[in-house]
């Protein structure tokens, strides 16, 4: 089980897929780049991203087909990054699949906070669905996420470094805290600690 957001960029312009693994590794971000639509769905049997970033006009299978294909199988959110400015492509786009539409040339500021948006629908989605999972299997552990220690920039009330998130799971045995930390900013920290609860909700479905 992986313990970061994976994000799938599908993109045939280098320069953009080389910019956008930077910048997303540095928020924290896994990222795996493909060329091509169906270079994409060969990743997604062994990679399985949180997010799919893809450009539209792409050799052997565009981005409209690799929204519809990814359809098929997988609700996961996905985020055009085209030049195609104009209304039709947008609405081909998001009808085929597509979650959100971004024109290039684009601000990187703008596009990680959609991404940031994109992630918190999928992971309430996603929360739901595994407490309905739990609920289901009569499981016994109660799972809390407590986005704690996330100071300001001047520091504040609370003494704790920025960026130590407590994940605590209150069970039958007894009470468990983990500890986990993350760097950057406060939209980093919230995104990346909301992945983490996620992932010890799954933990504890599998448990039971």
């Amino acid at each position: 089980m992986h313990t970061r957001p994976h994000i799938l960029v599908v993109d045939d312009e280098p320069q953009i897929t080389r910019v956008l693994r930077t910048s997303l590794g540095a928020q924290g971000y896994e990222i795996r780049v493909a060329n091509d639509g169906e270079t994409a769905l060969e990743i997604v049997k062994d990679f399985v991203p949180d997010l799919v970033i893809t450009d539209l006009a792409m050799p052997r299978m565009n981005g409209i087909e690799l929204c519809r294909q990814l359809r098929k199988i997988s609700q996961v959110p996905i985020i055009v990054l085209s030049v195609r400015g104009e209304e039709r492509s947008k609405v081909e786009a998001l009808d085929s699949g597509a979650d959100d539409y971004v024109t290039k040339p684009f601000g990187s500021g703008e596009l990680l906070a959609r991404i940031r948006a994109a992630l918190r629908r999928s992971l309430l989605e996603s929360v739901q669905s595994v407490r309905v999972m739990t609920t289901h299997l009569r499981a016994r552990a109660h799972v809390a996420l407590a986005l704690t220690g996330i100071a300001g920039p001047g520091g504040g009330t609370d003494a704790k470094p920025v960026g130590t998130v407590f994940l605590s799971t209150a069970g039958p045995a007894g009470t468990t805290v983990k500890e986990r930390f993350f760097h950057g900013d406060r939209h980093q920290i919230q995104t990346l600690a909301a992945y983490a609860g996620l992932q010890l909700l799954r933990e504890a479905c599998a448990a039971t």
